[in-house]
């Protein structure tokens, strides 16, 4: 029966004219299987005398380089120029310019570019800000809708005479691949719009 990793193995002393039985070759032939088989198969522990981090830290040995992680999935996109908004009540905005993509799947300046799309399930933090410019009575507003229209978050307010910044977040859960969110420009009591190009958009998975 092997030591490791409970205990450290003790080989028996011997001395000349001791009779060498098969233990002399088994037990150290078990303690190297039972090495073999605790790192290779994950099951030995690595806790033991100086191995943890906080002693390695106190003994000053850090570590030559750091740990570096892939981004999370992340993409900021904006406007590469003004847009004249229709008299509707919502109108998607397309997106012809990305900030940074940390995934190129994300957005595209050519194809679909009102879309945000996840590439992997998770929890997604989505923003945006809308800049209108027009100064016409009414109210605007700023929605993120999925791809089945439904309601991520909205913000709203009353016009003023400058320019008006609209800004609106949310969290949406994506449990499977093949859906995307678009930011929609909605506008009350007002024929038509300008949009500024500071206007983004943006989605980051937590």
């Amino acid at each position: 029966m092997p030591n490791f990793p409970t205990s450290p193995w003790s080989p028996p002393v011997r001395s000349a004219g001791n009779t060498i039985d098969a233990s002399f070759f088994n037990d150290p032939n078990d303690e190297i299987n039972a090495i073999e088989a605790g790192y290779l198969n994950g099951t030995a522990r690595l806790n033991s005398s100086g191995s943890t981090v906080a002693t390695l830290q106190a003994g000053a040995s850090t570590f030559s380089v750091r740990p570096v992680e892939p981004p999370p999935n992340a993409v900021k996109v904006f406007r590469q120029s003004t847009v004249t908004l229709g008299s509707s009540a919502e109108s998607t905005i397309s997106f012809t310019e990305q900030e940074f993509r940390t995934n190129s799947s994300m957005h595209s300046t050519g194809t679909n570019p009102e879309r945000l799309t996840p590439q992997s399930t998770g929890i997604y933090l989505i923003a945006a800000q809308l800049v209108v410019l027009s100064t016409e009575a009414g109210h605007r507003g700023a929605a993120i809708r999925d791809s089945s229209a439904s309601l991520v978050a909205s913000a709203q307010v009353t016009a003023s005479s400058r320019a008006n910044s609209i800004h609106v977040t949310g969290l949406k859960q994506f449990d499977a691949l093949g859906g995307y969110v678009v930011c929609v420009a909605e506008a009350v009591g007002a024929s038509t719009n300008s949009l500024s190009t500071q206007s983004w958009f943006a989605m980051y998975k937590l």
